[in-house]
């Protein structure tokens, strides 16, 4: 009995140490791990270049070796991910340092060009005038010292280039009525009234023509004073309005004729050398209008659809207010100002009063035909009895 005991004691003692000699393999220097009993059974499987380990729990605890593990597994696991994030923090880096690089010199670039254009401007602004045999002309700033009479010099150009923009080229913008009578006036917007401007990438800019406008020119040309006037500048649009009226019947008005007020280009119409009260402007935008309401006849913006009819209503509105010989034509054009679409008013209003004419027309022939037959049967009534 006491030969098993000793022998069991022996065993137990070595299957310990086998067991101790084991996990301290796997565990870091200078970690103790305490081994739970011997009901855990380790795995070893060689895979790569670091083991595995699973564990057959025959209870319901864990392995002492798992956090350990884990710890192992995420290091691994993160420091490939950190290199990825310093690949792509690297490459968004060097693509902003690129980027501001552009930038900064652009705008180094760009300093020097309106530093040496400003300079060249006010160099050339603050020189005196000349006559034509070269001489300097005295001005007001003449006797001052040299920066304030550069000062006042640039200032005053300025303020010439300015009224230049604001204001008509010219107060005349028509010449003198060559006429003996004062025909009506009609001003004529060019944009989405007589043409629409179009774009597309494969053709750009092109010009569509308001259906019936080569009709609607050569008719009211006979009877009115016809003028174009657009905001439209003048290197642009000049060669549109030579197609569009190679006979000549209208005057041309452009943006350097307009009144630059509150950043929108106004009709001046003060500056046409005609009577107000003869002149109707038609427009589908009242600000282009502003500083004469009054002469305004609004028609809707064309968009381009080729069943449009408007000019053709339009001639026989003109036409009837010519024909009527009105003192002021104003007058006619603040009663449609009431309609949002005047000209199809004007045409509504046309067909009640043919319709009344027929009316009338009816109702006098009734009349008459009635006053025939009483006098055909009057003399009749008016026989002496035998």
């Amino acid at each position: 009995m006491a030969f098993a005991t000793r022998n069991y004691r022996i065993f137990c003692k070595l299957y310990n140490s086998n067991l101790t000699a084991n996990y301290l393999t796997l565990r870091k220097s200078g970690a103790r791990i305490n081994i739970l009993p011997s009901i855990q059974k380790c795995e070893f499987h060689k895979q790569t270049d670091r083991a595995e380990v699973t564990t057959s729990v025959l209870s319901g605890s864990k392995s002492p070796l798992d956090p350990i593990l884990k710890d192992k597994q995420d290091g691994h696991q993160g420091s490939g991910s950190s290199h990825d994030n310093m690949g792509v923090d690297e490459e968004e880096l060097r693509r902003r340092e690129n980027s501001w690089k552009y930038t900064k010199w652009s705008l180094v670039a760009m300093g020097l060009s309106f530093g040496i254009g400003g300079g060249f401007f006010i160099y050339e602004t603050s020189l005196p005038q000349r006559d034509e045999l070269g001489n300097i002309i005295e001005d007001e700033y003449s006797h001052m010292s040299f920066i304030p009479r550069t000062m006042n010099r640039v200032l005053k150009r300025l303020q010439y280039y300015t009224e230049v923009i604001q204001n008509p080229m010219s107060d005349k913008l028509l010449p003198d009525n060559p006429y003996p009578f004062q025909p009506i006036v009609v001003v004529l917007e060019l944009n989405d009234v007589l043409i629409h401007p179009e774009w597309t990438y494969e053709t750009g800019w092109r010009f569509k023509k308001r259906p019936g406008l080569d009709l609607f020119l050569d008719n009211l040309s006979q009877y009115f004073e016809l003028v174009i006037y657009t905001s439209q500048p003048q290197t642009t649009i000049a060669p549109v309005l030579a197609s569009l009226d190679p006979k000549g019947v209208a005057h041309k008005l452009m943006r350097e004729a307009t009144r630059f007020i509150d950043g929108c280009h106004v009709k001046d119409l003060d500056a046409l050398n005609r009577d107000l009260k003869k002149i109707i402007v038609v427009d589908w935008n009242p600000s282009n209008v502003k500083l004469h309401p009054d002469n305004l006849f609004k028609i809707p913006r064309w968009d381009g659809n080729d069943d449009d009819t408007t000019l053709f209503y339009l001639a026989s509105f003109l036409k009837t207010v010519g024909s009527l010989d009105i003192a002021d034509v104003r007058d006619v054009l603040v009663h449609y100002q009431q309609y949002d679409d005047p000209v199809a008013a004007f045409t509504i209003n046309q067909q009640n009063l043919m319709k009344k004419m027929e009316e009338e027309e009816i109702m006098k022939k009734k009349s008459e035909s009635s006053k025939s037959l009483i006098s055909r049967w009057s003399p009749g009534f008016n026989k002496p009895l035998s």
